[in-house]
């Protein structure tokens, strides 16, 4: 088998990895991830109301947002398009120009392979080469600079790195290392400093003087982040990093170019790419991990550990004897086979038993669980991906079913602000300031917020975690789960009292979304938030009277809603009696007249919910009813979304 084809079989195999692991429950391919909703906001904006800003109503200071993806995503809204396809078309692109890239700093023989294959087994690289996002183009240009560097290209060099400091101001760091690594070469052998360097450096001056000019700072707050010091965000990095040197292979790989350093056998690039490699798992560290699934935020820096494995490999298989030779692809093989191990779902492996030891080894650290609430490898991507669909449902819930002048908020804003039109807020100062701070929050790390201020700003609703939309809880436990994922102050008696008062005028509804985000109707697809208490959006209940016995009706001017119907009888002596559907009233604990109830906006007509027989020993005595959301707890406050009460 010749180079050229075995490169084509290379990239085959990345693009059948990217089709196995990055796909719906239907088969079809995921949507891209929330993160990328936030540019094709922005470029939407940009192309509608001449603004490039995530929302017009809101602050409005610089958009972390790359101008190449905003771009795309504007010339996409000018033309009345969508921009999903284009920018994982351009994502899948890029991931196999860098596996091209990778392949050209040996282009003649076949063992220069070995780190483009290597790449391609990797699931972070597949798992970002769908997900819209210009991870893989920074990648990319990342790699590509380091080869122009190798090859002595100096106007390449420039270009490269010019283009990864517009999508990343923390390129800027790679430029001085690679300035130190060229200054190290010697006066024969230096590129023109004015064109490899002048270019990245120009770019990186324009964009922080643009920042600087909307208040926002000289660096990116993903890059200001690595200058703070803050010993919980280190350590939260180094088990984000430990969590996913486990489940890679490289790592155990990584020891060769390790040894070869300390015995001085390492090739200048094989060397110049580790060091590389370590400033981008430092600057990961650094910034506390990132809250995507499957190490995504290691992938720039892989393919320049991959190529400093290939070149320690390639000078042990050089050098070394032919039984070293033969340990060593051993080691290969183990190593790529543990690589590609995460991108299979937890389950048996033929008929070896491996399902739970398989979910014992995808499971987080504690700090990591703590902080994110994901499972490594596949299981987190595919969460990702559920996720993003609600997401995506959700914001087309808002933007069918509540007023345009509604204002959201969430830690999750991209794919409900594009989809909703919307205001939408986000709840962590990222895309701007959150409750009582006045700078941008990263997008990297563990970030935490006042959620007491957050609350008194009395948004219309707020979206809970993920892990909260189907748990029907009661809105005690709602405030407990946002508390314990994004408060900045520790749990207390206190501070449990408090966000309970500042949550008083909100109340937990469940909503029905659409189940299939390209279906706009209402599918029995549930999800529970925080609204606040309107009297446009509460129900209305009245208890009537007729000669067959009682009539419970409603009346609903607000936006969808599910909720259960609860009608309750008690007698002078004190004896209850619940309503069940059949129309008679039975002694229970608990019992529903009616489970399920969609309750649409039916203007002023009034809808019959139930009816209900009174015997002669019902003739006297007081009812109630109650339209509860469906939660087993009804005796909270928050629990009842409309009452009525009549005595016979």
């Amino acid at each position: 088998m010749n180079r050229t084809t075995a490169l084509l079989l290379t990239l085959a195999l990345l693009f059948a990895h990217v089709l196995a692991i990055y796909h719906d429950p239907e088969g079809g391919f995921g949507p891209p991830c929330d993160d990328a909703h936030v540019v094709y906001r922005v470029g939407r904006n940009a192309a509608l109301e001449g603004e490039a800003c995530f929302d017009p109503t809101g602050p409005r200071p610089e958009q972390a947002v790359p101008l190449a993806w905003r771009w795309i995503a504007q010339l996409n809204a000018s033309r009345g398009s969508s921009p999903l396809a284009w920018t994982q078309t351009l994502s899948l692109l890029f991931g196999l120009a860098c596996v091209v890239a990778l392949a050209g700093f040996s282009t003649n023989r076949l063992a220069g392979l070995i780190a483009p294959v290597l790449l391609v087994l990797s699931g972070s690289l597949a798992a970002t080469c769908g997900d819209g996002t210009p991870t893989t183009a920074y990648a990319f240009v990342v790699t590509f600079a380091f080869l122009a560097f190798h090859r002595r290209w100096s106007l390449a060099t420039g270009l490269a790195l010019a283009v990864a400091a517009s999508l990343r101001d923390e390129a800027l760091l790679y430029v001085g290392v690679l300035v130190l690594l060229d200054w190290h070469r010697g006066n024969g052998q230096r590129l023109r400093w004015h064109l490899a360097f002048g270019l990245p450096a120009l770019t990186g001056l324009l964009l922080a003087l643009a920042r600087q000019r909307a208040n926002a700072g000289w660096f990116s707050p993903e890059l200001a982040s690595v200058f703070e010091p803050d010993p919980q965000r280190w350590r939260l990095g180094a088990h984000y990093l430990l969590d996913h040197a486990r489940l890679s292979g490289l790592s155990l790989l990584a020891l060769a170019p390790l040894a070869m350093c300390m015995t001085g056998r390492i090739s200048r690039a094989g060397l110049e790419a580790l060091l590389l490699a370590v400033l981008g798992i430092l600057l990961v560290a650094a910034q506390g991990g990132s809250p995507r699934p499957f190490g995504i935020a290691l992938v720039p820096m892989l393919p320049l550990l991959c190529l400093s494995i290939q070149e320690s490999l390639q000078a042990i298989l050089d050098h070394e004897r032919r039984w070293r030779e033969a340990v060593i692809w051993v080691l290969l093989v183990i190593g790529a086979a543990w690589t590609a191990l995460p991108s299979k779902l937890p389950g048996d492996v033929a008929f070896l038993p491996t399902r739970s030891l398989f979910l014992r080894w995808v499971q987080p650290s504690q700090p990591v669980q703590a902080a994110w609430g994901r499972m490594l490898g596949r299981r987190g991507l595919e969460l990702e991906l559920a996720q993003t669909r609600q997401l995506r449902a959700i914001g087309l819930y808002f933007r069918d079913r509540i007023p345009a002048d509604t204002r959201v908020l969430t830690a999750w804003p991209g794919a409900i602000a594009y989809l909703s039109h919307r205001s939408v807020r986000d709840l962590l100062g990222r895309i701007s300031p959150a409750a009582g701070e006045s700078a941008l929050r990263p997008w990297t790390g563990a970030v935490r917020i006042d959620l007491a201020a957050a609350l008194r700003e009395r948004h219309d609703y707020i979206v809970l975690p993920p892990e909260e939309w189907r748990e029907h809880r009661g809105l005690e436990q709602a405030l407990t789960a946002l508390a314990d994922r994004f408060d900045k102050l520790p749990r207390s008696q206190e501070r449990d009292a408090e966000l309970a008062q500042t949550a008083r005028d909100y109340e937990l509804v469940t909503v029905p979304v659409p189940r299939r985000e390209n279906v706009s109707r209402l599918a029995g697809n549930r999800v529970q938030i925080l609204r606040l208490r309107k009297e446009s959006t509460t129900p209305r209940l009245t208890i009537a009277r007729d000669d067959h016995g009682l009539v419970i009706e409603l009346l609903h001017h607000g936006p969808p809603v599910v909720a259960d119907l609860v009608v309750e009888w008690t007698n002078p002596q004190g004896v209850r009696r619940l309503l069940r559907p059949w129309g008679g009233f039975e002694q229970a604990e608990d019992a529903r007249a009616r489970v399920g109830l969609l309750l649409t906006e039916a203007g002023s007509t009034v809808v019959e919910l139930a009816r209900a027989d009174l015997p002669r020993e019902f003739a006297q005595g007081h009812v109630r009813a109650l339209l509860c959301d469906p939660a087993p707890a009804q005796d909270g406050r928050f629990a009842v979304l409309a009452s009525a009460e009549r005595d016979l």
